[in-house]
């Protein structure tokens, strides 16, 4: 028996048609691919600014609801101990709660406007060194502090010294750091001279007692600032609430990765005569922050939102009853398809923005301050 094979092969043009085809398909499935690979991170961008939109607003509602909110409330009678001038960040911190700047230019003025013959580096002008750092057209945010909350056991009969119910951390118990005493009447602030802890043998097996003594600074005690006066002239009754006194700046700076702008939380305190600071990164991806302030009326109404600068002008801080916060967040680079704008209206105040194609969103608050 005879077989013949007579099958051929593709032709030439059979194979390029395949490979045209084939082609049209791959590039389909890769445009797919990249559209699906972008989409996942404008959604996934999209998301971190909210969540971070979410962080910064409680951070911020707690800590500007609590200024100047020293654990009693408005006492009757309040008394700085402290030596003290006009421009003293302790005496605008204690006696403010709240106190803030417009900007960078703003605290190149206060820079400008510094004492000559500061002894050293506490005036408000220059607690604010972060001003080689941060954003230029942000506003930054001073606030007072009160932390460590403890009660008084006794307070010796001449008004030198005070013992604490609770003996706490003895590292953060430092000479010259300021703290705050007080009662439903009364509130002093002053500085440490000097701290004891003690043991109390405990009887009938009952666990030893750790109690936590400090002094109140003395002119011998060779503080900065000092006291003006070397004891407490008010008779705190045992319960008393006292702790310890910081400031807090809040302000924009390039972040840590230096691939954005971050919101910076600083904490502001004195031991042994130096401002110390400690500094933490809190929300990468806050490009501004823009702050108005409104006083009480004598309405009771609160009409109007001012700057900074207005504020500082009519001396006002202690009459702050609410802030309007205005925040932008950008996100990281090349997520949107084309350059954004070129500026931003935050809260009244306009912002120019790099030329990028970040992500923005705007997010604008009032916060109410709990002690007014």
């Amino acid at each position: 028996m005879k077989f013949s094979l007579s099958g051929q092969g593709f032709t030439l043009t059979e194979y390029m048609l395949a490979l045209l085809i084939g082609s049209f398909l791959l590039i389909g499935i890769m445009k797919m691919y990249l559209t699906i690979v972008r989409n996942y991170y404008v959604t996934e961008q999209h998301s971190r600014l909210q969540e971070k939109m979410r962080i910064t607003h409680n951070i911020l509602q707690s800590e500007i609801n609590s200024a100047g909110n020293f654990v009693c409330g408005d006492t009757e009678k309040s008394m700085n101990m402290l030596n003290q001038s006009e421009h003293d960040w302790w005496n605008i911190v204690l006696s403010q709660g709240v106190y803030g700047l417009d900007g960078q230019q703003s605290i190149k003025t206060h820079h400008a406007n510094a004492h000559e013959n500061s002894t050293w580096p506490l005036n408000i002008q220059d607690i604010v060194a972060i001003g080689s750092q941060a954003r230029l057209d942000s506003d930054v945010l001073l606030l007072a502090n009160v932390h460590d909350i403890n009660s008084v056991a006794e307070l010796s009969q001449d008004g030198l010294s005070i013992k604490l119910k609770h003996a706490g951390d003895k590292t953060g118990v430092k000479k010259g750091s300021l703290w705050m005493i007080c009662d439903i009447e009364n509130t002093a602030f002053f500085q440490i001279g000097s701290s004891q802890y003690s043991n109390q043998v405990a009887e009938h097996g009952s666990s030893d007692q750790h109690h936590l003594t400090i002094m109140i600074g003395q002119a011998d005690d060779d503080l900065l600032p000092g006291n003006r006066q070397s004891a407490l002239t008010h008779s705190f009754m045992d319960g008393s609430q006292i702790g310890q006194v910081s400031a807090i700046i809040f302000f924009v700076a390039e972040s840590v990765s230096k691939q954005n702008y971050s919101l910076f939380r600083e904490y502001l305190t004195i031991s042994n005569g130096k401002l110390n600071s400690r500094r933490e990164e809190l929300v990468e991806g806050v490009e501004n922050l823009q702050f108005e302030y409104a006083v009480k009326e004598t309405n009771n109404e609160v009409e109007h939102y001012y700057s900074a600068d207005q504020i500082t002008a009519i001396n006002a801080w202690g009459e702050i009853v609410s802030v309007r916060v205005g925040v932008l967040f950008a996100s990281a680079d090349n997520v949107m398809s084309k350059l954004g704008s070129e500026s931003l209206m935050i809260a009244n105040q306009e912002i120019s923005l790099d030329k990028d194609k970040r992500r923005r969103v705007l997010q604008d608050f009032l916060i109410g301050i709990k002690s007014r």
